[in-house]
């Protein structure tokens, strides 16, 4: 009744003044759960939002999961910046994927990417579409998964001069790799990686050189390829630049 979402919003407004008050204090939850039970949707957006990070940074996954998806049923009642959007579906998804709820994580990726727009040709896009395709293959979704990934790589194969999306390219190439090599398909995972192992004049992020070159090392194994030695040395020096920074 509009007299309850009266009460809820002056509890809301009460709280938020004490928190705003004394920053010490803990309660964020409860202001988003007042103001969402108001219908105060930009309020409840603030602060179920905040409220998820917090949940999140204490290691409270299932909490903060619920939080984020309060935020988002107050979101679609609001015009909100679409980076904005697409940063806290991202972290929705990231926090649904650990606490083990790849469904729910992908759905959040599918969020982010379509608040993202006309923002959707760099790594930001990129990214998401690699964790999509990590969370479908957790899911066992595995044609969903390999889609994903292989979306990934085209669209950083478009920017060929950024190293924001070679890297994360190179990160979808892995996973795509991975999957083809256990099934024995080493021809088609040779395929996706090669295009991005890193060079001088096409450099990438170690983090993701590393278990690119690592990969290649063993369906050189597998397969007798005379290049292993060369994957093997690059990955050993990956790695040990990884480990030292």
């Amino acid at each position: 009744s509009s007299d309850l979402r009266s009460l809820h919003a002056r509890v809301g407004v009460a709280l938020a003044h004490r928190l705003n008050n004394d920053p010490t204090a803990d309660g964020n939850a409860n202001v988003a759960l007042h103001f969402h039970r108001a219908g105060r949707h930009r309020e409840s957006w603030m602060w179920s939002t905040e409220a998820a990070r917090q949940a999140r940074a204490r290691g409270a996954g299932v909490d903060a999961l619920v939080l984020y998806r309060q935020a988002f049923d107050a979101a679609a009642h609001l015009r909100l910046d679409p980076l904005e959007r697409a940063a806290v579906a991202e972290e929705m998804g990231d926090v649904a994927e650990l606490v083990g709820d790849p469904e729910a994580a992908f759905e959040g990726y599918r969020r982010a990417r379509i608040a993202l727009g006309g923002h959707s040709a760099d790594a930001r896009s990129v990214r998401l579409l690699r964790k999509q395709g990590y969370t479908a293959e957790k899911a066992g979704n595995y044609s969903t998964s390999l889609r994903r990934y292989r979306r990934a790589m085209t669209e950083a194969e478009r920017q060929p001069h950024d190293e924001g999306c070679r890297t994360e390219g190179a990160r979808a190439a892995v996973g795509y790799g991975i999957t083809r090599a256990n099934q024995g398909r080493y021809a088609e995972a040779l395929a996706v990686l090669e295009p991005f192992r890193p060079t001088p004049v096409s450099p990438l992020h170690v983090s993701a050189s590393a278990p690119l070159l690592a990969l290649l090392e063993r369906i050189a194994e597998e397969t007798g390829d005379q290049r292993r030695a060369e994957y093997e040395a690059g990955a050993i020096a990956a790695y040990d630049e990884l480990n030292d920074s």
